[in-house]
């Protein structure tokens, strides 16, 4: 999100994060519904405030942390999706995902523009739709898509947290409209999380996938006990919904 470039010097690390991962979950449950005192405050948070609370709530979890990984950009800088905006990615995430995972071109091709999605998928996602037999150097990159869709589920307010030390549910194949089916209510329905929790939410991920990478290059267990692209593709489901104006395949998801 238009970040400076990082390191990792002057880490501060907790040697046992995940002895705390049921403070964690509380905490994170308790940041939903207004962590930090300023969601009550009338005026926008700044980025640097932010960063200090996530950093603190983090450190408080026994998280590791960098002091020296910059701020995300300002709020009011950033260009929000719609919930509308976000329904449809997740519609045509569901239908690259469908590919990936063996569905058939004429279920899916004749979905996606029936409903007029073409025009919103990037170039790779239109190759992986159209092509009939797609190979496993095509699908391999979108398996990892339902970590999207889960992070998208709560930008949606249909799950009520989410918890970075899991993969998604699997119930979440029976959460969004899958090729074949009738998307005309969820695309109406409305709901999307208030815009500073969206922010909170993409500063926290921020934070916590630079920690997974930090562990990953230095050979070290991940501190979600997670695989990196876990925590990468909900980073790119939120600076998506913050950076709606930039592609989906242009995220940054650097850290």
């Amino acid at each position: 999100m238009g970040r400076s470039d990082t390191n990792s010097i002057g880490t501060e690390q907790s040697d046992e994060p995940k002895r705390r991962i049921g403070r964690f979950l509380k905490l994170e449950s308790l940041s939903a519904v207004g962590l930090s005192v300023s969601l009550a405050h009338k005026n926008m948070i700044t980025a640097k405030q932010l960063k200090a609370d996530t950093e603190t709530f983090l450190r408080a979890c026994g998280y590791p942390i960098n002091p020296h990984l910059p701020p995300i950009e300002e709020l009011a800088a950033l260009h929000l999706a719609s919930s509308l905006d976000v329904r449809r990615r997740c519609l045509i995430l569901a239908s690259t995902c469908a590919r990936a995972y063996g569905a058939k071109y004429d279920r899916v091709v004749p979905w996606i523009d029936v409903h007029e999605l073409r025009k919103w998928c990037t170039q790779d996602e239109v190759a992986l739709i159209d092509e009939r037999s797609p190979t496993e150097f095509q699908k391999s990159p979108f398996r990892w898509l339902p970590e999207s869709l889960w992070e998208f589920a709560w930008v949606l307010k249909m799950i009520p947290e989410i918890d970075h030390f899991t993969p998604c549910s699997e119930q979440l194949v029976h959460m969004f409209p899958k090729p074949g089916e009738d998307p005309t209510a969820f695309l109406s329905a409305r709901d999307i999380q208030d815009s500073e929790l969206l922010y909170r939410e993409a500063d926290r991920i921020y934070r916590i996938h630079w920690a997974v990478r930090d562990a990953s290059l230095k050979g070290r267990k991940s501190p979600t006990g997670q695989e990196a692209c876990v925590t990468e593709c909900r980073l790119r489901a939120i600076n998506w919904v913050m950076q709606s104006d930039i592609l989906w395949d242009e995220v940054d998801v650097s850290t």
